[in-house]
This record gives structure tokens, C-alpha cells and sequence, in this order.
């Protein structure tokens, strides 16, 4: 269930919980402070939803409702299980069991149990679990309860597979996918068929993993989510990983990363949006208190009238009657007014206090505003390092194993006496001693330009100019610059993303354009930010399907900007200009 359905649901709960306390209904109130704690916990607000759990089981012990007792034990033990305290969570598992046999309640027995078995599996002593989830497969072979034996097979195969008994971890997952063949749980198959796939992956049966991962997205792309899909781009990433297919994997890995951060916008927003309600829900509550308190003045106002005006007729008959009277009857009516100023005063203060406590709130809500603001910036400069630490991760391996590599086949190649071999053979060894030196060179440009050192050092233009002078100095392409220092962005996620996107284009030049000259710009004009590319060469076509077009357009996308290729008459020139930079 989605996050902002469980929160609606929390929120419809407290309506029958407050009935329930009202009329004193202690089934109602024990049912209302179960659902609530595990639609928290399902929103994995893990500690609150135990407290409800806490009030619940304390009303059914106290009025020796078993069932309902049971049923918090074995949902405390699942909360605890996820907290990571799993002696507690051993033990109210193992009390719900006891109970659901005493009641005789197959189904839940067998799921407790099942638990028992998960919080093992989370505990990671995998070898534990397995006889739990054994042991409910064997009941129900003769119990025949629906819709169960998938999710202890599932259990199974998973324990199976940490342990690396891949084979009978197969035969478990295989058993699964013939249970829900035939049903609409296709989430469950989704899962269940990407584990297949994942073991066939560590088998190295790399056709067969690419089977069942096809299998698998046709049914994503009917009924899965974007947390299944997520899964899936990651075990694509680990075949083609694995296959040294770095193209694809990478692909995948990019598409794994999106989808990821896509979800955490999501979550974040949504997560907004539940504080923005709370708050809106807060606000309307405070309303109705100042209109009830205002409908009571009203009410006390004119009951203090009506009373006023009954001393008034008595005074009017008593002094009618009894004029000697008149002085005392005097005093009882100042006595009341005063009374009535005294009340005013107190309410004109009770008014005061409430609206002090409604700005106290409202600046409690700004600040918590503000720290969530200051909490998504957090975020967003955790992914940027995180983007960094693998880029380095990325150049570190191709420089340190493949230009390793690369560079002791070229030794090889250049120990090799030329001199011995035939005039065909010294061609072929001569042109294969150039294409490794030339391996090499790209493989080392390539870990260079994934996270130069001179970007984290220098910032994006001593990064761009160490790159441009190395080009220079190739003798390939002469490249002139123009950088303003006062328009290159301070944020370094920006600073990356331009500097990925200025390569691009400088690489795209450097092997297509055929171009001798080439000339960079970054300057600011009309409030935008502008970064332009020419050259004397045959120019860059708009390639839309191509890999290097298309991510470049993303990198440009993702910094809200806009890029041109605008033809000349001699060359071309690549116009790129952003907002917000």
C-alpha cells in the first residue's frame, strides 16, 4: 500500500479509536490501537507503531482475548525483527505460535511461523531458517490452506541461495513460479522469476539468466511497479557486468540509478505532502476549537443577558412591591456587573493565550520546514558524492585492470624481434603495437576524463583547460577558450554535469568533425548562462539516436537548459545555455 493510503487509513483509525474510548467498547478500542500500530509499522514508522501495539495487547490481556493477544505477539515480533533486537523478536514470535495452535488457527499459525523463519533470515543465519519454512511447506501438504505455500517456497529458495546451494534453491524458486502461474499475483512472480534469474547469473548460465530476465519484464511491463522494475535493471546490470558487456551493464546501471532517484523524489514529495495534510488537518482543528470557544462566549454572554434581564423584571416587581428595597436590590445589580467584567477579563486572556499558542505553532512548523529544506539539500549532495565515489571507483578499475592489462600486451608486443619475421608478419605486429598504444591512450584518457583530478582540485574550468591543453598538445586540434570565472557555477554537482557535457561535445569534434581549429566560450548574457562550442570542420549533425546525442541531451535536461546546432558557413557551432546556473 502506498504511503499516502496508509496515512489516510491512520488517520480514518482515529475516528473509531475515539468513539470506542467514548462509548467504552473494548473490543473496538483493542482492534483500533492493533490496526494502527501495523499501518505504522508498514510505513516503517517502526517505534510508534509498537507503542499502539503496546496499548493493544494490554487490553486484551487484560480481557483474555486470545486471538487478538496472539496477533499483537506475532506482529511486535515482526516490528522488533526489523529494529534488529531479535531476542524479542524470538520471543513474541514464538508466543504468537503457542497461541494460534492453542486456538487451533492453522493459517496463522503457519504464517507465524513462516516469520519466526523470516527474522532468521534477516538475523542472516540462513541455515537456521530453513527448517521453519520446511516445516510449514509439511503442514500444509496436509492442511491445503490457499495461497501460502508460494511465500514459503519463496522463503526457501531465498535462505538456499545465501547459502549457496543454488541448485536447490532453483528447484524452490521453479516450485513457485508453478504455484502463481495461474494466478494474479503477478508482483510475487515478478520477484520470484528475478531470483531465478540472479542464480543462473552466479551459475554463469548467462543465456539462460537473459530468459528468465525477458520473462520477468514482459510481466513488468503489464503489472510491476517501480520497485520491481528497479530490481530488474539491477540483475540486467549484474548479467552484462558479469558477461563484460560494460556497455549494456552501464546502461542498465544508469536506468537503475534513475528509476532509484526518481522513487526517492517521489517518496520525498509525498512525504511533504503527508506534513503539508497534517498541518492543514492541525489548522482546521485549531479553527473549530476558536469557533467553539467563541459559540460557548456567546452562549455564556447570553445566558449572563437572560439572567440580567430576570433580575431586572424581579427588580422591577420588587420595586413595584417594596420600594424600601431599592437600595439593596442596587447592590445586587453592581455585584453582577462586576461579576460580568471579571468574566470578560478572563476570556479576553484565554483569548490571548490561544492565539500565542497558535504563532507558537506556526513558527514550530517553520522550523521544521526549514530543517527538512536543509535535510533534501543533505540528500541531494550525499548523491552527488555518491555519483563521484563511483566515477572514481569506475576510472580506478580502467586504468589500474584494463590499462594494466593493455600495458603488459604492449610490452609483449615491443619484446617480440621484428627482425625474425616475415615482411607480412612484421606489418601485422607493427599495426597491432600501434592499435594496443592506441588502447591504451584511450583507456587511459577515458579513466582520466570519468572524475579528473584537476575537477575536484580546480573546478570545472581548470578541469576543461588542463583537458583542452592536453588536446593541444596531441597536435590533433588546436582549441582556443574563453572562460568567465564569474559565470562558471559554484555547485558541484552543475560543475560535473557541464564538464561531462563539455567533453562529450569536445570528443565529438576531435574524432568526427575533422576540424583543425576549434573554439570554447562560457559567458552570461541576458541572465542566462551560455557555453558555445565552433570549429572549422565538417560540424557535428544532430544525431538523435545516437548514445553520445542522447546523453547530452540528458546531462543538458537535467540542468534545465537548452542546446542548439546551428550550421555555418565554414564548420558548425553548438550552443548551449541555461537559467538557473
Amino acid at each position: 500500500m502506498p504511503f499516502n493510503q496508509i496515512d489516510s487509513t491512520i488517520l480514518f483509525l482515529q475516528d473509531p479509536l475515539r468513539i470506542s474510548k467514548k462509548i467504552r467498547w473494548v473490543l473496538g478500542e483493542c482492534m483500533a490501537y492493533y490496526h494502527i500500530g501495523y499501518y505504522h509499522i508498514g510505513k516503517n514508522d517502526l517505534m510508534k507503531g509498537v507503542d499502539y501495539l503496546f496499548h493493544s495487547l494490554a487490553i486484551a490481556e487484560k480481557n483474555s482475548m486470545v486471538f487478538h493477544i496472539a496477533r499483537n505477539n506475532k506482529t511486535l515480533g515482526d516490528a522488533y525483527a526489523r529494529l534488529g533486537d531479535y531476542e524479542k523478536a524470538e520471543m513474541y514470535l514464538k508466543k504468537s505460535v503457542t497461541l494460534f495452535r492453542q486456538l487451533k488457527n492453522k493459517r496463522e499459525e503457519l504464517l507465524a511461523v513462516n516469520n519466526l523463519g523470516l527474522m532468521f533470515f534477516e538475523k542472516k543465519d540462513y541455515k537456521a531458517s530453513i527448517p521453519y519454512f520446511e516445516y510449514c511447506l509439511t503442514k500444509n501438504k496436509r492442511w491445503k490452506l490457499g495461497n501460502l505455500d508460494d511465500i514459503f517456497l519463496a522463503n526457501l529458495g531465498a535462505s538456499l541461495r545465501f547459502l549457496g546451494e543454488y541448485d536447490k534453491a532453483l528447484r524452490a524458486f521453479e516450485q513457485t513460479e508453478k504455484v502463481l502461474k495461474n494466478t494474479l499475483y503477478y508482483y510475487r512472480r515478478i520477484l520470484n522469476l528475478t531470483s531465478v534469474a540472479d542464480i543462473w547469473i552466479f551459475k554463469n548460465d548467462f543465456s539462460r539468466a537473459k530468459m528468465y530476465l525477458d520473462r520477468v519484464q514482459a510481466l513488468q511491463n503489464k503489472y510491476g511497479t517501480n520497485v520491481s522494475q528497479k530490481d530488474i535493471y539491477q540483475t540486467y546490470y549484474s548479467l552484462y557486468k558479469k558477461m563484460g558487456d560494460k556497455e549494456r551493464a552501464l546502461d542498465y546501471y544508469e536506468k537503475f540509478i534513475a528509476l532509484e532517484k526518481l522513487t526517492t523524489q517521489q517518496d520525498k514529495d509525498q512525504k511533504i505532502q503527508n506534513l503539508q495534510a497534517s498541518f492543514d488537518n492541525e489548522k482546521k482543528n485549531n479553527e473549530i476549537n476558536l469557533l467553539n470557544q467563541s459559540l460557548e462566549k456567546e452562549v455564556l454572554i447570553k445566558s449572563i443577558f437572560i439572567a440580567g434581564a430576570i433580575l431586572l423584571l424581579l427588580f422591577a416587581v420588587w420595586f413595584w412591591r417594596n420600594s424600601q428595597k431599592l437600595s439593596k436590590q442596587n447592590k445586587t445589580i453592581e455585584s453582577q456587573r462586576t461579576e460580568l467584567q471579571s468574566v470578560n477579563a478572563q476570556l479576553e486572556t484565554l483569548n490571548q493565550g490561544l492565539e500565542q499558542k497558535v504563532t507558537e505553532r506556526t513558527n514550530e512548523l517553520q522550523q521544521a520546514n526549514e530543517a527538512l529544506i536543509k535535510k533534501n539539500e543533505e540528500i541531494i549532495l550525499a548523491l552527488v558524492e555518491g555519483q563521484t565515489i563511483e566515477r572514481k571507483r569506475v576510472a580506478s578499475e580502467l586504468h589500474d585492470n584494463l590499462g594494466a592489462t593493455l600495458s603488459a600486451i604492449k610490452w609483449r608486443l615491443e619484446a617480440i624481434n621484428g627482425h625474425n619475421l616475415t615482411d607480412k608478419e612484421r606489418k601485422i605486429h607493427e599495426s597491432t603495437l600501434e592499435m594496443m598504444k592506441g588502447a591504451y591512450s584511450e583507456v587511459r584518457l577515458i579513466s582520466h576524463n570519468l572524475l579528473p583530478a584537476e575537477l575536484e582540485k580546480g573546478g570545472f574550468k581548470g578541469a576543461l583547460e588542463k583537458f583542452i591543453t592536453d588536446i593541444n598538445s596531441s597536435e590533433k586540434l588546436h582549441i582556443t577558450y574563453d572562460l568567465q570565472s564569474e559565470h562558471v557555477p559554484t555547485d558541484k554537482k552543475m560543475q560535473l554535469e557541464l564538464y561531462s557535457i563539455a567533453l562529450e561535445l569536445l570528443n565529438n569534434v576531435l574524432r568526427h568533425a575533422k576540424a583543425k581549429k576549434a573554439h570554447v566560450m562560457l559567458y552570461a548574457k541576458n541572465g542566462n548562462t551560455y557555453f558555445e562550442i565552433s570549429d572549422d570542420g565538417k560540424g557535428i549533425k544532430n544525431q538523435v539516436n545516437g548514445m553520445g546525442t542522447k546523453s547530452i541531451q540528458s546531462r543538458v535536461q537535467s540542468l534545465n537548459g537548452t542546446i542548439e546546432y546551428l550550421p555555418q558557413a565554414v564548420g558548425s557551432k553548438i550552443l548551449l545555455y541555461f537559467s538557473n546556473l
